[in-house]
């Protein structure tokens, strides 16, 4: 290889190795050293770092319409509204196109139906009124209105990409599958306000499937017992919305495959209790847990599989008490581990347990500190 060979493969290099730091979310200019490369490095947090990366609030398209002050400035007088943003697009994966649950409708086009069935919205829409998005779509929506002093069982078209419910009680039919918004692949924001609140105490598979969801505002759930499922495959939920039940009971997959989650802060540990089986499967970029009672908790032996990147629980209260499997969480920070192994419960003359560690998070303890656990009667693995 020439010089001139080995110095465009170098400038190649360092160019890739620019883009890398950049993805990162480091700031790099072209004008930096290529010396100066290993402290942009050093501050790329991966998995090792401590900190929870702030989230920025989730903010509309700025070219969508407005629907939070379209209700707040509508005059009709009903007392429950209910406001939805829909696009243009249609696929063939779309199953619902109506909406229910309502006594009249008023389209953005400026059409108004009163009807107690459900309105089927698929081709009653003037195209000419809708507003273009830069993203290459067009939105329309759609206020719904009822005076019904009972909870209401609403469906939501499929094409909805935000929605705004105003002193709403809503309920689902009881069928798994057949939540409110239920695998609404394109939904990304709901909003409660005014006292809407999910009239039963069942919150399985609320939000399940909501793949595009990044906001969940004002939503009430201290009357809620099971959230198995709630947010399962919430693929773009960055933050988690408050969760703070007097009697939750279930809490099984409740944060399943939400892979971009980084903010759990609005859940209330204290009064997280019973199943949690696999509660945190796949939350690849979860780093910290405020706080988990061991006493109040049951089914966790999977409760942190794939969580790759989590570095801290920072308290634990209670004694382990069965088989838990941490051996994906090869980040785990060293006083996390002691915590851990603290917390197990004496096994002394019974059956013996098994802590799955992993090599890598074994490697940060000394034979002393592995005396923790062993002389309890578990198995380090």
């Amino acid at each position: 290889m020439t010089i001139a060979e080995k110095t465009d493969y170098l400038l190649k290099t360092k160019k890739q190795i620019k883009n890398a730091i950049s993805q990162k979310g480091v700031s790099i200019a072209d004008t930096d050293s290529f010396r100066s490369y290993a402290d942009k490095i050093r501050q790329i947090e991966v998995g090792g770092g401590t900190t929870t990366p702030s989230v920025e609030d989730w903010q509309p398209e700025a070219d969508w319409w407005d629907i939070e002050t379209i209700l707040e400035n509508d005059t009709e007088d009903y007392t429950q509204k209910a406001i939805f943003l829909l696009t243009d697009e249609l696929d063939d994966s779309m199953t619902n196109f109506t909406i229910s649950g309502f006594e009249k409708y008023k389209l953005s086009d400026g059409q108004e139906f009163e009807t107690t069935q459900a309105l089927d919205i698929t081709n009653i829409f003037d195209v000419t009124k809708d507003k273009i998005c830069s993203k290459g779509y067009k939105t329309r929506y759609v206020i719904a209105y009822t005076n019904s002093s009972n909870s209401i069982l609403i469906k939501v078209p499929m094409n909805c990409i935000s929605l705004v419910f105003e002193n709403i009680k809503y309920k689902y039919s009881g069928s798994w599958g057949d939540s409110t918004f239920y695998n609404h692949h394109y939904l990304q924001s709901v909003i409660f306000k005014k006292n809407t609140i999910y009239d039963q105490n069942n919150f399985t598979d609320l939000f399940y499937g909501c793949h595009a969801l990044q906001n969940i505002k004002g939503l009430i759930t201290e009357h809620g017992k099971i959230f198995d499922e709630m947010l399962n495959g919430c693929h773009s939920l960055k933050k988690a919305p408050v969760i703070n039940p007097t009697g939750g009971t279930s809490f099984n997959y409740l944060l399943y495959n939400c892979f971009s989650l980084t903010d759990i802060e609005e859940i209330d540990f204290d009064k997280v209790q019973g199943n949690c089986n696999q509660a945190f499967y796949n939350c690849y970029l979860l780093k910290k847990i405020p706080k988990l009672d061991f006493s109040r908790i049951t089914t966790y032996n999977t409760l942190f599989s794939s969580c790759k990147s989590l570095v801290d629980i920072e308290t634990i209260v209670g004694n382990i008490g069965t088989t838990i499997m941490l051996n994906q969480c090869n980040y785990l920070s060293h006083s996390t581990l002691l915590k851990i192994l603290k917390a197990l419960i004496d096994l002394t003359g019974q059956t013996t347990k098994t802590l799955t560690l992993g090599s890598s998070n074994l490697a940060k303890l000394t034979n002393e500190e592995k005396v923790m656990a062993t002389e309890k009667n578990w198995t380090l693995a």
